[in-house]
């Protein structure tokens, strides 16, 4: 529902209570794709600290800047089976 009204932040919140509830209920790899759907949003957010709290949730390998400027806080996340 917060897909279709275009509501970033409550899709943000969506995600976080799937991811816990797949957390919670032992399903992992749901956990972790509701963790990389985070991550996208708050990319196109900006939201660059649920972000990092995303990458956390969905275990990349590996977090990079996309830029050489330091305030651009712009990042890529990157996964790897």
């Amino acid at each position: 529902m917060p897909t279709a009204l275009g509501d970033g932040e409550m899709q943000l919140q969506a995600e976080y209570g799937l991811w816990l509830y797949h957390l919670r209920s032992g399903k992992y790899v749901q956990a972790a794709e509701n963790g990389k759907k985070m991550a996208d949003l708050a990319t196109q957010a900006g939201d660059y600290g649920a972000l990092l709290t995303a990458a956390a949730w969905s275990a990349p390998r590996c977090i990079f800047p996309v830029s050489s400027r330091p305030r651009s806080a712009k990042f890529r996340l990157c996964w790897t089976a």
